[in-house]
């Protein structure tokens, strides 16, 4: 029995990330929600302590919302280089003409001009 994919595994396959764009956009707001209170002093005025706590809390939403989206380009941009590196080896390997039986390189037989298939 094959187990049915769950709506991360498939929003994974284009994106590169598990997380939903609205997840990831509500992360950064309210991180961005508590870099901007921890920038204002309230009437009082506020201690040190809570400072940091609303600056750490702040970039660590920052980060939990963006990481994954870079870590997915990150992976796309590996498997597009891996699949361009394939590729050359590919253009590469020696192939033997059909009609002469002559090794060659490229699209073309050297010695008869007649064209290689696609898999040789």
């Amino acid at each position: 029995m094959s187990k049915k994919p769950s709506r991360a595994d498939l929003r994974e396959q284009p994106s590169g990330m598990r997380q939903s764009l609205g997840v990831m956009i509500l992360k950064i707001a309210l991180g961005l929600l508590f870099l901007a209170v921890s920038m204002e002093e309230g009437e009082e005025g506020w201690s040190l302590s809570y400072f940091f706590v609303c600056l750490v809390l702040g970039f660590s939403l920052i980060a939990w919302g963006l990481l994954p989206w870079l870590q997915g380009r990150k992976r796309k941009a590996e498997e597009a280089r891996r699949l361009a590196a394939e590729k050359a080896a590919e253009a590469e390997r020696p192939r033997i003409c059909r009609a002469c039986g002559a090794p060659g390189q490229g699209r073309v037989c050297a010695y008869c001009g007649t064209p290689y298939e696609s898999d040789p």
